[in-house]
């Protein structure tokens, strides 16, 4: 990945903390497009506008293997319309999609949709993720779709409540979040000063990072084809993967209507952070897991929890002292709505999180010690920004 990182240095500087964004676009449609991987990761990148996701999303247009799209709709991804000039044509995305990887640049007009659109949509993609999806429309007829494809969304930072839709159904995406630190003035400054330079030869960079990174792509896959099933993961890494899987499926679980709900089991995000980090190994043209493996997938992980439960885990995880409930809605006033604070204890509760000590009039909450560990083990907190545990695996400058 070494002159892809150069690529992206010249025409594309990104902030330090960002840099593992190419490895992870790169690695989530490898995986999309080839057959060997059963156990498809579907990728989320999330960032304000002018934080350079579009820009690398783009490097994408026009791949053999990648279907890109500008926006989706559920009728667009599966549609029940017959051409009556030729009755047997599928205008459906879906039914091209086999092996390939869907990229939508933007989907932050989800956002303007009403709820029943936005539900729709999601349990399609709940159905097509797992490789097989039937509808039966009152134009169509039956269409019955096997297929197994990579997905990759860039959107801005949606309300907590379109994504509890996605949630409440099972959460598919693992997430990479772009600008996630606070920048100095200066540092905003010199990055405005170089897009600006860089804006003078616009077409020309864009073409030649799109040139670059799928050349490396189309090399990648052939890499893979032939070393997917070699590759070595240590026991010690499973291990930290499963405990990673674990931890986050239930962190990430939505309260359904304010009310608790049965935590997520974590097999299926657990594969999905296994399959990304191999792939993203054989990326890199190596057969054994190793350190960079482990940035990307720790990053991930971190970015993929919801971020009013990652606020409330960190702080939790940093002030080891049983806190009162007024306590903590005080502390996370600037980040958690009020009511948020009691609705994701009470899930953190009914997921084995957190423990309540003290009668009923002074109860306290804290982590339960079993969560301490797991998040000791697993390593999930050190993507947190701003955190003691930021520092050992924030460092992507050697990828």
């Amino acid at each position: 990945m070494g002159y892809i990182m150069q690529a992206y240095d010249q025409y594309l500087p990104l902030p330090e903390d960002d840099l593992l964004l190419p490895n992870y676009i790169m690695a989530i449609v490898l995986n999309g497009v080839r057959p060997e991987v059963v156990d498809k990761v579907w990728g989320w990148i999330e960032g304000p506008p002018a934080s350079g996701k579009t820009e690398a999303a783009m490097t994408l247009y026009d791949y053999p293997k990648t279907l890109y799209r500008d926006d989706f709709t559920a009728a667009g991804l599966v549609s029940s319309y017959v051409d009556p000039h030729d009755p047997d044509k599928d205008v459906s995305a879906l039914a091209e999609a086999q092996d390939k990887c869907m990229v939508i640049k933007d989907i932050a007009a989800i956002k303007t949709r009403d709820d029943k659109e936005v539900r729709k949509l999601a349990g399609e993609w709940a159905s097509i993720f797992d490789g097989c999806y039937n509808k039966h429309g009152g134009i169509g007829g039956n269409r019955e779709y096997q297929v197994r494809m990579g997905f990759l969304i860039a959107t801005i930072p949606l309300a907590d409540n379109i994504k509890r839709m996605f949630q409440a159904i099972g959460e598919r995406f693992v997430s990479f979040k772009t600008s996630r630190l606070t920048p100095t003035r200066e540092e905003r400054l010199k990055r405005i000063q170089r897009a600006m330079a860089a804006s003078r030869d616009k077409e020309k960079w864009r073409a030649a990072l799109k040139a670059t990174c799928q050349t490396y792509l189309s090399r990648a896959e052939s890499f893979l084809h032939r070393h997917y099933q070699d590759f070595n993961v240590p026991p010690c890494r499973l291990r930290r993967v499963s405990e990673l899987g674990d931890l986050l499926a239930r962190v990430r679980t939505a309260p359904l209507k304010g009310l608790p709900a049965p935590p997520e089991c974590g097999n299926r995000i657990a594969l999905q952070l296994q399959t990304l980090g191999v792939v993203h190994g054989l990326l890199c043209s190596r057969t054994k897991w190793g350190p960079d493996d482990d940035r990307l997938v720790w990053r991930v992980s971190y970015d993929t929890l919801p971020p009013i439960s990652s606020h409330l885990l960190l702080f939790l995880f940093q002030h080891r002292n049983p806190c009162t409930l007024r306590e903590l809605t005080e502390a996370l006033s600037g980040k958690i709505p009020a009511p948020e604070v009691s609705i994701t204890l009470h899930q953190f509760l009914r997921s084995d999180l957190v423990s309540l000590i003290g009668k009923r009039s002074s109860r306290r909450w804290r982590l339960s010690r079993d969560t301490v560990d797991q998040i000791v083990s697993s390593g999930i907190l050190y993507g947190a920004p701003g955190s003691e545990s930021e520092k050992p695996h924030n460092n992507a400058k050697k990828t």
